[in-house]
């Protein structure tokens, strides 16, 4: 609830308290304090501290994986977010390596069109891209939209964001026609969807 609020202070603070209990209840080594150390580093993260999100993560994995196994289902979303840590740190290429071994396995785990998948694919498009390889950020955006394509439509405003990266791949390449199409596409939707909220907050006066 604090974290919906914004209140990313409070939800650290009931978070280390529930992080002290869940040592002392399950031990320090325990998945339920895995969880929780997840969750405290992510809200770290929010509140602007990277490194301290990273530690939280990094301690969280070490547990998971010494549970579950290194390539199990349950480190992916740790991996994801570590990896999210290290890029906010300038480690893009740290940032890769992690979000590669979670594309292994969510792919592995829940086949190539899932939407964890998508996750996954456009955060390393990102990350490929500020190592200044295009072609890889492009590969990556276009599995991505693909995989979101056949779960959401191709005119969702859930699409929208991938297209506009897609249009940044594409020009870092230099195809200024695909980028400008993609970028077209990608505010037509918005659009389309800011007319329709419109209309939804007119009927509801």
């Amino acid at each position: 609830t604090h974290c919906i609020l914004g209140d990313y202070s409070k939800q650290r603070d009931l978070l280390e308290r529930a992080l002290v209990i869940s040592e002392r209840s399950y031990g320090p080594e325990h998945p339920e304090t895995a969880d929780i150390l997840t969750l405290l580093g992510i809200v770290h993260g929010d509140l602007g501290d990277a490194m301290k999100k990273r530690k939280l993560l990094e301690r969280s994995l070490a547990i998971m994986e010494q549970v579950y196994g290194a390539d199990h289902r349950h480190v992916i979303t740790v991996l994801i977010d570590l990896g999210n840590a290290y890029s906010s740190l300038g480690n893009t290429s740290k940032q890769c390596e992690l979000q590669e071994r979670a594309l292994t396995i969510s792919q592995r785990e829940y086949g190539p069109c899932h939407l964890k998948v998508a996750l996954v694919l456009e955060n390393l498009g990102l990350g490929y891209g500020a190592l200044g390889d295009a072609t890889k950020m492009r590969d990556m955006l276009e599995q991505a939209l693909m995989v979101l394509e056949r779960e959401y439509g191709p005119e969702h405003p859930e699409i929208s964001p991938t297209l506009a990266k897609l249009s940044h791949a594409h020009g870092a390449l230099g195809n200024v026609t695909k980028q400008h199409d993609l970028m077209e596409r990608a505010e037509v939707i918005n659009k389309r969807g800011y007319q329709q909220s419109a209309k939804v907050i007119s009927k509801k006066k």
